[in-house]
């Protein structure tokens, strides 16, 4: 027999209107209501089962690939990320492109990125003025973009670099509109897109600067413009063929599975676009979110310092020393905590199951809610308190803890994303005092249908004294001095 949590009784048009209004304040409402789990129906989507039990949560990330599918869960977004991306993927497709992915991701990889990012942010702060007031939200997706484009990407400062930073902001400005928004919900991701790529964007197009009074024209152009960049850069890397390339994309056009063969056009496109959409913005985001935090609490930000002292001294941060600066890895992680780029996880149910004592039918989308669990009482006391000593030589939960999924499904770009993290706030932190400006409270909300959570308005700082310029050397010298 087959049965739900409890849930709601309100039509599925007001649960969905209660959530686009107050996202995390509604879920907080039922799950105080109706327990670890709990049943959510929006319209023209199947029936979400929320989960904030740990135990269910592990069960979910160690239960089968083939039975609990993410690629499925995501298909709604196909219109952007495309049926290639890892995202979208599930078994053994899913298990061959992670596996020819990761190696660009981790390991030696992270040294060799470990100069760019530092010399992109140098130049960040290089170029604020002191004592004016600015974004620091901007200058962080600024960073963010620059190492993306660069270590990923292969395209440096120039012509190229510009167009991108100029389309990319523009198409997920776009894309948090309201039609947009009810486009993705009510539109399949590949009807979408072929609407969007095929239908709009030359009409948009073809009435030059009236285009912005299609419905949804000017959106559809950003997207076009995106995907013939990817594609001309795919085959300007593909020319180049260069061995010494350090770039993401130029050694995933070089890699080849156990069969021999290689990522084609469309893949490396999907891919490249993922990459854009869940490395840029959400590396800001948090870069941002781990800002506030340390200038709201001056003993955090001292701790710090007293690190970057001990630690590196009078050297520019390097690839090497980034792993011996725990707090500040603990600083991280606990923003992470109470501020997930993305509040929770989804996996499609490919046949009938029992999660938390119900019997759920095959097509119930179940969401390991990590805003949720990051915020229970009792494995996190008091867990609205800001405190990176909570990971200060802890394991945390690997059920509990889950800024980056779970399982086998865990993001890719975890490490690349964590080592940024570190490697950027240790520049800045050792290159810049900085101050909070006057500003409302932040809050944790939705910034677009396609785009992670994040604070609620720009987070305004001003610099207040640059420090010299520490003496530069090559990443390879940085290693064997640590």
């Amino acid at each position: 027999m087959q049965t739900f949590p409890p849930g709601p009784s309100l039509p599925s048009a007001v649960q969905g209107y209660r959530y686009n209004a107050d996202p995390m304040g509604f879920i907080e409402e039922c799950a105080a209501r109706y327990g670890d789990c709990f049943t959510l129906r929006f319209p023209l989507q199947p029936a979400a089962v929320y989960v904030k039990s740990p135990e269910v949560v592990k069960q979910i990330f160690a239960g089968s690939t083939d039975d609990l599918r993410m690629g499925e869960a995501a298909a709604p977004i196909d219109f952007l990320l495309g049926s290639n991306s890892l995202i979208r993927l599930d078994g053994a497709r899913h298990t061959r492109d992670r596996k020819l992915l990761m190696p660009s991701f981790h390991g030696e990889r992270m040294v060799a990125y470990a100069e760019m990012m530092r010399v992109i942010a140098e130049r960040a702060v290089d170029g604020w003025e002191l004592g004016k007031p600015f974004s620091f939200l901007k200058a962080a997706q600024n960073i963010t973009l620059s190492i993306m484009l660069e270590c990923i990407f292969g395209v440096g400062p120039g012509e190229l670099h510009d167009r991108l930073r100029a389309l990319l902001p523009k198409f997920l400005h776009e894309s948090s509109k309201p039609m947009i928004s009810l486009l993705w919900a009510t539109v399949p991701g590949k009807l979408l897109r072929d609407v969007l790529v095929r239908g709009l964007a030359p009409a948009a197009h073809a009435l030059g600067p009236a285009g912005s009074v299609v419905p949804a024209g000017t959106w559809a152009r950003s997207l076009r413009e995106i995907d013939e960049f990817l594609y001309s850069h795919i085959a300007a890397q593909r020319a180049r063929r260069s061995p010494e390339a350090s770039d993401i994309i130029s050694m995933l056009i070089e890699v080849r599975d156990e069969q021999g063969n290689a990522f084609s056009d469309a893949e490396l496109r999907d891919e490249m676009m993922t990459m854009l959409v869940a490395g840029y913005e959400t590396t800001a985001i948090t870069l941002t979110w781990a800002m506030a935090k340390i200038l709201e609490y001056p003993h955090v930000l001292a701790a710090i310092r007293e690190e970057l002292d001990r630690v590196i001294g009078d050297r520019p941060p390097s690839g090497a020393a980034i792993g011996e600066l725990r707090y500040l890895d603990a600083t991280i992680k606990e923003v992470l905590r109470l501020y997930p780029p993305s509040p929770g996880t989804a996996r499609k149910l490919h046949v009938p199951g029992r999660f938390g004592g119900y019997d759920l039918p095959a097509g119930v989308v179940l969401y390991p809610s990590i805003y949720l669990l990051h915020r229970r009482p009792d494995i996190w006391p008091d867990p609205l308190r800001f405190d990176p000593s909570r990971f200060l030589d802890k394991k945390p939960n690997p059920a509990a803890y889950i800024p980056f999924g779970g399982g086998l499904r865990t993001c890719l770009g975890m490490s690349f994303a964590l080592f940024e993290l570190k490697l950027v706030l240790a520049t800045i932190l050792s290159r810049a005092s900085l101050r909070a400006v006057e500003a409302p409270p932040l809050r944790y909300v939705p910034r677009g249908i396609l785009l992670p959570f994040g604070p609620s308005h720009d987070v305004p700082v001003a610099l207040e004294a640059r420090e010299p310029k520490r003496p530069r050397r090559s990443a390879q010298a940085s290693v064997l001095s640590n």
